[in-house]
């Protein structure tokens, strides 16, 4: 039931663009969402849900909203801020009904030291590393920058030495220096000029400035050859040599036709390929899962790949929106690599193409306008998108295909095959009872969803007609109660388990068929002899058959039917063991109408104990908990002191003529 609070805040809500955040009782954030106008939005989640969308979705909101019991907002100017604002909170809070793109790597960058011969290393998080360093990236992938520089190394050599270098700071040079891989500047093998054009080749490579580059050493080529300096000639040659494999066109990479003319050439057209940085974005959404992934095209090339894939679980999400929100989390993350345009064929709102770009401006993550566009087959996105979908649809499979690999799948099956039924039981559900001596008796109704404990539909029963201990009577009552419900509602399981023999199996035989429902699987499961399952497992009993099925040790069936009357039992008898424990720790406060635990606390620490509240007076009661509440207990208290009082004079005037009989005898 919604509180009073609760209800004044839905009542009075800015119709303003804000973030939206849903507490619990205990003041846990369970929800976190944006929108252009918060009076709309935040009062949908209560509205009555359209039974024409997704049972699943409409479920999980039902569930989210039961459970939301205060609201905070952040009110901000515009649709860009609160997409900003909610991305935030979400990293930070993780609430447990948002959907989060997992993804704990950060990019990679290249360092390069400010000194006189400077360093180059690989590094993560570059506000770690001194802001006087040079920095270029971030890189999408670590071992593919790695090999970049490993090649780039045998190019223009350069320095790694964890200290700073510096002349005659070393005898002789490393081994680097053997295999060409380092100058040796502390050794003065080279002078600072030429060491400093290898860095400068060095940022130009990375940066991809690859054509200026060729032209530059193609010129140096000519006139060192033209000077006669043949040697240097050689050098700048094969340079260029090495430089081919940055030029290599790769078949699906996207590319624009410019115009340009070469000197000495004005009149001449050309067309000359300008290589543009994609990320080209592709998205798939299965049952229990759903991903994206992002494929990363640089200068040209593709480099790499970043996937997000999630379990749906109690995710306030759909297939319409997982996309967008798996999508929006990866470009609001820092550091990321920012492309000149996105393609996907999903087609982008428009609140989150400002909100990026805003992000993106005001980071200085891109000073150019990002593009958002469809894919095309005149420049190749297409096949892109198609090659970014078949990976992200592998590995939503592969993952799903781990449960496979567990057994779970495999017990399903063989378990349609062993109970000869029509289909996989998808969905399983198992009783149990507990009680003491038919005290605090309790049922329980656990469900097994593919093959998984699915606590969300777990139910307990307090046994209401049963007084002493009957186990087939006390179920009757409780599988009544739960089958009674579920044809209501339209939600049967594909095969019901009884934990017992013959006895309980004969009784949910004949109730599910007075209910109409007999034609739903139904088995027990009897313990074995001795009750110990350690080298006999326990026997399958089918109804109206004298014969019991015994699944070997090691089935995969068998540990699912085990696993699902194992949590039966645990469940039942949890709640049975609280029962007792709050039977066992009552207090005479418990009794009395309007007093719950918050208030029982607030009169045991005023008053100290009951025997004090009993002697206190209705105005000293009101002060703590209220006037009408205080009504109840002072009325409480008076109407069980005059029940004494009158029960001790029916005892004294027994007495009395008890001692009266006894004189005149």
């Amino acid at each position: 039931m919604m509180n009073e609070e609760l209800s004044f805040k839905l009542k009075n809500l800015p119709d303003n663009p804000g973030v939206y955040l849903f507490r619990d009782i205990e003041n846990v954030i369970l929800y976190i969402g944006k929108a252009k106008s918060l009076k709309k939005r935040v009062v949908s989640y209560w509205k009555e849900r359209n039974p024409k969308d997704d049972p699943i979705y409409n479920k999980k909101i039902v569930k989210l909203v039961s459970l939301i019991h205060d609201i905070d907002l952040f009110v901000v100017e515009n649709e860009a801020e609160a997409l900003i604002l909610e991305n935030e909170l979400i990293k930070k809070h993780q609430p447990r009904f948002n959907a989060l793109a997992k993804d704990d790597k950060s990019y990679p960058w290249v360092k390069i030291t400010k000194e006189k011969f400077p360093r180059v290393s690989i590094i993560r998080s570059p506000e770690r590393h001194g802001l006087q360093n040079k920095f270029i990236g971030p890189f999408v992938d670590a071992g593919d920058l790695r090999h970049l520089l490993r090649y780039i190394r045998k190019i223009f050599p350069y320095c790694t030495c964890k200290t700073k270098s510096s002349r005659n700071s070393r005898i002789r040079p490393c081994v680097y220096y053997q295999i060409n891989l380092c100058p040796a500047p502390c050794c003065e093998k080279i002078d600072e000029k030429k060491y400093m054009e290898n860095i400068e080749n060095i940022e130009q490579l990375l940066v991809g400035n690859i054509d200026e580059m060729q032209e530059n050493f193609k010129a140096k080529m000519i006139q060192a050859s033209n000077e006669l300096n043949f040697e240097e000639a050689a050098i700048y040659r094969n340079h260029l040599k090495e430089l081919e494999i940055f030029t290599v066109e790769q078949s699906i990479i996207s590319y624009d036709l410019e115009k340009t003319a070469k000197k000495g050439q004005v009149t001449e057209e050309v067309t000359k390929p300008v290589w543009k940085d994609l990320d080209i974005v592709a998205g798939f959404f299965s049952k229990v899962r759903a991903g994206i992934i992002i494929l990363h095209v640089r200068h040209g090339r593709l480099i790499g790949k970043t996937p997000y894939v999630i379990d749906l679980g109690e995710k306030i999400i759909t297939k319409s929106n997982y996309f967008i929100s798996l999508f929006k989390q990866h470009y609001l993350r820092p550091e990321i690599p920012v492309p000149n345009e996105i393609v996907s064929k999903y087609e982008f709102p428009q609140d989150i193409i400002e909100g990026l770009s805003t992000y993106f401006s005001k980071n200085n993550l891109n000073s150019k306008k990002i593009v958002f566009r469809v894919p095309s087959e005149d420049d190749k996105t297409a096949g892109l998108q198609r090659i970014a979908r078949k990976n992200i649809e592998l590995l939503v499979h592969q993952k799903d295909s781990f449960d496979v690999h567990k057994g779970i799948t495999q017990g399903l099956k063989n378990l349609k095959e062993i109970l000869n039924l029509d289909e996989i039981p998808l969905i399983i559900e198992a009783f149990d009872m507990s009680h003491t001596q038919g005290t605090d008796y309790v049922g329980s109704m656990v469900c097994f969803v593919e093959g998984k404990p699915s606590k969300s539909h777990y139910r307990r029963y307090k046994v209401r007609n049963t007084q002493k201990p009957d186990d087939i009577a006390a179920m009757k009552e409780v599988m009544t109660r739960r089958y009674t419900r579920a044809i209501k509602d339209d939600n049967l399981p594909d095969l019901i388990v009884v934990d017992g023999g013959k006895g309980q199996l004969n009784m949910a035989h004949t109730l599910l068929n007075d209910l109409g429902i007999d034609n739903i699987p139904h088995i027990g499961l009897s313990k074995p002899e001795g009750r110990s399952e350690i080298n006999q497992p326990p026997k399958i009993i089918l109804p109206e058959q004298q014969d019991y099925i015994e699944l070997p040790l090691k089935s995969e069936s068998l540990h699912i039917l085990q696993a699902l009357r194992d949590e039966s039992h645990r469940f039942a008898i949890n709640y049975h063991r609280l029962l007792r424990k709050k039977r066992q720790k009552k207090s005479e406060l418990d009794d009395i109408s309007g007093i719950g635990p918050a208030r029982k606390r607030k009169l045991l620490t005023f008053f100290g104990s009951v025997k004090e509240i009993k002697k206190a007076t209705e105005e000293q009661i009101a002060e703590v908990v209220g006037s009408s509440n205080a009504q109840n207990i002072f009325n409480h208290f008076e109407h069980k002191r005059s029940k004494e009082k009158r029960f001790k004079k029916k005892t004294s005037r027994k007495k009395a003529v008890s001692s009266f009989s006894k004189q005149q005898k």
